[in-house]
């Protein structure tokens, strides 16, 4: 069975070869991922889209984006760092705050967890840690999108009424997180009623929210 390939085109994606340079790549025809090769068109435009743009890695020449593991903080750090360079341009990274426990990490993930800290997306866990290695539940990715959406656009979202029955047990900052995802339509739950705010997010699930939030700022 032959891959399904994409192109993108006047900010568009469409079957068949890409045909803009997106961050200077060269042309050339981009295959969906093959562990993503029978999940729903737009969670494959989205990997390719984000891979392309250098905002989610895509792993060649083996063609897979994992898209079944969960997202770590570390993850969430560079993604944010990303997406806000992309659409409105680069950060130092100036934060008020030494966190500790990033001593294992790489020179490129401690900068972007200083650049998004910069940016008020996140002070960390308390006590000087951020937490490279914890998992981000969907009541966590919340905050971190929301913030990350006022960081660019100079404002919060608005907040709108859910019909999400399982969220009473998170932080009324973090509900507040949840109705904003939903008035800007990132995410509309896992069910009519349901949002799941502990369940972890997998990287295929942030896909689509990044992209959905790239959308609302013309990318």
């Amino acid at each position: 069975q032959a891959l399904v390939t994409y192109q993108m085109e006047a900010s568009e994606l469409f079957p068949g070869r890409l045909t803009t340079k997106p961050l200077g790549y060269d042309l050339k025809v981009v295959p969906v991922p093959n562990d993503l090769q029978t999940r729903d068109t737009e969670t494959q435009l989205a990997a390719v889209k984000l891979g392309r743009a250098g905002i989610m890695t895509y792993y060649w020449p083996i063609n897979i984006f994992y898209g079944d593991l969960v997202v770590t903080r570390a993850d969430m750090a560079e993604f944010m760092a990303k997406v806000y360079e992309y659409v409105k341009g680069p950060v130092t990274g100036s934060c008020p705050i030494t966190f500790t426990d990033l001593t294992y990490l790489g020179a490129s993930q401690i900068d972007f967890i200083y650049k998004i800290c910069e940016l008020g997306v996140t002070q960390g866990v308390g006590s000087n840690m951020y937490d490279p290695y914890g998992k981000v539940p969907r009541w966590q990715m919340a905050l971190f999108i929301t913030r990350l959406y006022k960081a660019i656009n100079g404002s919060e979202a608005a907040i709108a009424p859910t019909p999400f029955t399982d969220i009473s047990g998170v932080s009324q900052e973090a509900q507040d997180a949840i109705g904003r995802l939903y008035s800007l339509q990132i995410t509309l739950g896992t069910s009519a009623t349901t949002f799941t705010p502990n369940a972890n997010v997998l990287r295929w699930q942030m896909a689509l929210f990044i992209n959905r939030l790239l959308a609302k700022f013309g990318k």
